[in-house]
């Protein structure tokens, strides 16, 4: 800076970088490239903003933007969330790049510079040294773009000072400003975009690009498995629609409600019918249509899924030419105000109109897409029709590691309308926790069926069984006897674990979903109080429980007890009666950050849920959905 003198050769950019640039900016394609660049950046500037707009209209306005995204889905959530929080960088990054392309090709036009001061009195006095300049003295090398020195002593050669708005000739003797230019606004436009696209001048934002570019990769990945998804479970028929007599119509965001339609319609064709499968929006009339089912999900919070946003229109345009059944399944998550809101109305419409006959008294809602509920829901529904359906064990077979459990106890009561014993197993993983599953394939049936599991001590594990009359595996556990052994599998179910917040637990079960609430229960030291609601047939049934409930209560690990028997003569109670009985104590606890557990049937949980509703509108005017959002409402239910 003292004399111009050049001290050391520009350093070359390593050959990796070099090739990353002409990778990035023409993928080695020269001007065709470029070309190709700047498209791909334009499609990914209206994939941010599309795609903000569906968010925007998923989470019920831009109010919610960052509001709590039920994990439904793992691709899709995490798709979602880490969307929102990289949306800015990743619409700039899309903007620049667009921007800096049309620039490139001279699309965006170039501007002149503005004249703002000029003088023709180039004075060679007083000299000074350059160190010595005002202006050199004032300007920040943050702010310099180039310094380009005189050629020569001459007083009419001068320095000529680029920076980030303007440039400045200066004279080489006394330091003066012989000119200023202003850049034109859209110049310095310009080199924003160009800093904000490659991060220069800045290591906290060229670490958020980083960020979002490996996101953009994460996007890519997401993208193509949700897409996979969809078309995986994509719509087959062996039968046409003019010879079935059973019709499925599937409404779906993302493919899974498809899947349990393809699982409803090949149990129906082994069972001899002739049924076809079709999405809401291809709704018709259908000639020799007998029965219609529905399995439709929603879209954020009670809107329909894409594929079926024209069914009702349809519907009322084409009403049927003969009497037939129908019944509506929906998909949800309980998490939001409007669960199933969207099969509700669906539900609704067809009530309306004389030719649908509905089948059951309202639409069959799940939770979280259970698939033992569907099971439930699909057994009943075709005992209605005469059918007997051969329905898969499980939507998501997965090989599983078999641990080997020694029966080393058995109870058994019987209450006079249910067998149900008590099963301890002691195994040589430790493994589990009170919530998990237990896997079990009988040696007459394949199929694995699940229990839950009490972890009573560090290898002891305690399954409470209902015997059926009918049931291959419940008929098969009864029958083993103490120094038996067992072939099983362990499955974590995370989101049924015993809270460790310290603040109140309340447990909800009916019949033998009390099990993992024994070994909760159990280990729990009496730092979160429990409150225990339990439901039986009768006083019978409870006596398979008094030990272990009473060694609770007297030790102080359970503070509370109640229960609800709907066979006894006196009073038929079930455990939704002690629920609302206790509604403003439950509703203050809940307010407070209690958690609250329910484990048990489907019916009993629909039940429960309800009563809550109404307690968490009457006592505290919320839905009880946000007690859910807040991960405060813990259920394990078939």
């Amino acid at each position: 800076p003292f004399n111009g003198q050049k001290i050391a050769e520009i350093s070359p950019k390593h050959p990796l970088f070099e090739f990353m640039t002409n990778l990035h900016r023409s993928l080695f394609l020269k001007t065709t490239g470029r070309i190709f660049v700047g498209i791909t950046a334009f499609f990914l500037l209206l994939l941010a903003i599309t795609g903000s707009i569906l968010l925007i209209k998923r989470q019920k306005g831009i109010r919610n933007f960052f509001g709590r995204i039920v994990k439904e889905d793992v691709w899709q959530y995490y798709h979602v969330v880490t969307g929102r929080w990289m949306l800015i960088p990743i619409l700039i990054i899309a903007f620049t790049g667009v921007y800096l392309s049309l620039l490139r090709f001279s699309i965006i036009p170039e501007a002149e510079s503005v004249l703002v001061r000029r003088t023709d009195n180039l004075a060679s006095e007083p000299a000074l040294a350059f160190s010595e300049f005002d202006i050199f003295q004032e300007v920040k090398l943050a702010d310099l773009r180039k310094l380009e020195f005189p050629f020569s002593p001459d007083v009419e050669d001068v320095f000529i000072l680029s920076l980030q708005d303007r440039q400045l000739k200066i004279n080489q003797k006394t330091g003066d400003i012989v000119e200023e230019l202003r850049y034109p606004l859209i110049n310095i436009f310009s080199d924003w975009n160009f800093n904000l696209h490659t991060g220069t001048g800045s290591i906290l934002w060229s670490l958020i690009l980083f960020v979002a570019s490996l996101n953009l990769l994460f996007f890519l990945y997401s993208g193509l498995t949700i897409s996979y998804k969809r078309l995986r479970f994509r719509i087959t028929n062996k039968f046409s629609p003019e010879e079935s007599e059973i019709l499925i119509l599937v409404g779906s965001e993302n493919g899974s409600t498809r899947r349990f339609g393809k699982v409803l319609q090949t149990a129906l064709q082994k069972a001899g019918q002739k049924v076809y499968l079709d999405e809401l929006n291809h709704y018709r009339v259908y000639e020799r249509l007998r029965q219609l089912v529905i399995l439709t999900s929603t879209y954020g919070d009670g809107d329909p899924p894409a594929n079926a946003t024209q069914f009702v229109q349809l519907l009322q345009q084409q009403p049927p030419p003969r009497p037939m059944a129908y019944s509506v399944v929906g998909f949800g998550s309980l998490a939001y105000p409007n669960f199933c809101q969207f099969a509700i109305d669906v539900d609704t419409q067809l009530r309306e109109q004389d030719a649908f006959q509905p089948i059951g008294d309202k639409p069959f809602l799940i939770h979280n897409r259970s698939y033992p509920s569907f099971k439930t829901w699909a057994e009943k529904w075709s005992e209605q029709l005469g059918l007997r359906l051969d329905l898969p064990a499980q939507l998501h077979p997965n090989k599983v590691k078999l641990h080997d459990f020694e029966i080393i106890g058995k109870r058994t009561e019987n209450d006079g309308y249910t067998n149900t014993f008590i099963l301890s197993l002691r195994s040589k993983t430790s493994r589990f926790q009170s919530g998990d599953l237990l896997g079990v394939v009988p040696p007459a049936d394949p199929v694995e069926r699940w229990y839950s599991i009490a972890a009573i001590q560090k290898k002891t594990i305690l399954l409470a069984i209902r015997r059926h009359d009918l049931g291959v595996c419940s008929t098969y556990l009864d029958e083993l006897k103490v120094g038996d052994s067992l072939k099983a599998s362990i499955k974590k179910n995370a989101d049924f674990h015993f809270p460790d917040h310290g603040k109140p637990v309340i447990l909800i079960a009916n019949g033998t979903g009390i099990a993992p609430y024994l070994g909760m229960i159990q280990r729990n030291k009496g730092d979160s109080p429990i409150h225990l609601y339990w439901g039986g047939r009768t006083t019978t049934s409870w006596e398979l429980y008094r030990d272990w409930i009473g060694r609770a209560i007297s030790n102080g690990s359970l503070s509370s007890f109640q229960t609800a028997f709907s066979r006894e003569d006196t009073a038929f109670k079930y455990v939704q009666d002690l629920i609302r009985k206790d509604g403003s104590i439950i509703a203050r606890q809940l307010e407070n950050g209690a958690s609250l557990m329910i484990c048990g049937s489907i019916l009993m949980q629909n039940g429960v849920l309800a009563v809550l509703e109404d307690i968490s509108l009457s006592h505290l005017g919320i839905h009880l959905n946000q007690f859910q959002q807040n991960g405060q409402i813990l259920m394990d239910c078939y």
